[in-house]
């Protein structure tokens, strides 16, 4: 955690020139792209040309990495299109911002839950902007950190200990060590195979090593369990066009009982109830409440616009005009609405060979 904690203005860019990968990845520096015509501009070939020549032969450029699908004015990763539902622009990149800040305050200042003591390897899945991998590679110095991600939205300045890396997590895990950590965030609505998932991981950590999911329930609800009726509406048909496309939302609170079928021992599911606008009346409460509803304001949008375009045939229009309804109830501190986090965590026992 750095000194700075809570209060941070960590210098990036957020332009997506600021990325830089491991020699896994076949890509080295993510570029802008136009968003009105979806093509590649002078300047992105003059900033590739740059980019290039500044890493070493084990680093090479993909363009079908940065070729970006755009969709209702939102942009989405494009290795392995269409896999993950949710947006990686500047819009979805503050969102997860303010996420992360969210995160420091409920646990804190701890970046995990999970016991580490001194890992050597560390693996961070999904890690989006990679603010947490960031924070844990300084934490840790002597740890060798790794970030994936479908998009390449990573800064470039980043700890000596932490590279990032171009990886969708429902391949065949691949990697040259076995880790003694390793963490996901928000990865719901990203896995179609959970069992796979945590076999996957299971296998890739030591003996002793640990498994931690730190997931957001994808529904939000009055404190008496109840929700308005604009939100009700939103979070049934959220549901609906998710399961059908395969990669539910809602399933952070099936993750305890996924570690235990893979073989996890020590396993804890620690539960967290985030309000999502300032009614609380407890002060840190209340500050926790104004980031994580900045954020659904910023993030609702992206959770659904895909899911209810590509699967229920709405349009964009009419999913935007429902929104603005959700928004007003869980905005209003009358309705007292909050989002349920699981913070999961288990541990691969001492001496145990890998379940097949």
């Amino acid at each position: 955690m750095s000194d700075n904690y809570g209060g941070r203005d960590r210098e990036r860019n957020d332009s997506d020139a600021s990325s830089i990968f491991s020699g896994r990845s076949t890509t080295t520096a993510p570029t802008e792209w136009s968003a009105s015509e979806g093509t590649q501009t002078e300047t992105d070939n003059d900033l590739i040309s740059i980019m290039s020549s500044i890493y070493d032969s084990t680093h090479s450029i993909s363009s079908s990495v940065l070729n970006y699908h755009f969709e209702n004015g939102r942009r989405y990763h494009a290795y392995h299109e269409g896999k993950y539902i949710m947006p990686n622009d500047l819009q979805e990149q503050n969102k997860l911002m303010l996420v992360h800040l969210c995160y420091e305050l409920v646990l804190d200042g701890r970046l995990h839950l999970a016991p580490l003591n001194d890992p050597r390897d560390a693996l961070d899945i999904g890690t989006g902007r990679g603010d947490w991998a960031i924070d844990f590679a300084e934490k840790f110095p002597s740890t060798q950190v790794i970030g994936t991600d479908l998009s390449p939205i990573q800064p470039l300045w980043v700890p000596p200990n932490l590279a990032f890396e171009i990886d969708d997590a429902e391949d065949e895990w691949v990697y040259s060590t076995q880790f003694d950590y390793i963490h996901t965030r928000t990865l719901c609505g990203g896995i179609r195979d959970w069992p796979k998932f945590h076999r996957q991981a299971y296998d890739n950590l030591r003996p002793g090593g640990w498994l931690e999911m730190q997931e957001n329930e994808a529904w939000f609800q009055r404190e008496d369990g109840t929700c308005p009726q604009w939100t009700n509406l939103f979070l049934e048909k959220l549901d609906e066009a998710s399961i059908m496309s395969g990669n539910r939302l809602n399933v952070a609170g099936d993750q305890k009982q996924h570690m235990l079928d893979a073989g996890f021992v020590n396993v804890r599911d620690e539960v967290f109830k985030l309000p999502l606008s300032t009614w609380h009346d407890d002060s840190r409460m209340k500050e926790i409440g104004r980031i994580r509803g900045l954020a659904m304001n910023q993030g609702v949008e992206g959770y659904s616009l895909a899911l209810y375009t590509r699967y229920l045939n709405w349009s964009s229009g009419d999913v935007r005009d429902l929104l603005a309804k959700v928004r007003q109830e869980f905005n209003d501190v009358r309705n007292r609405m909050y989002i349920t986090v699981h913070v999961v965590y288990g541990q691969r026992p001492e001496g145990v060979q890998p379940i097949l």
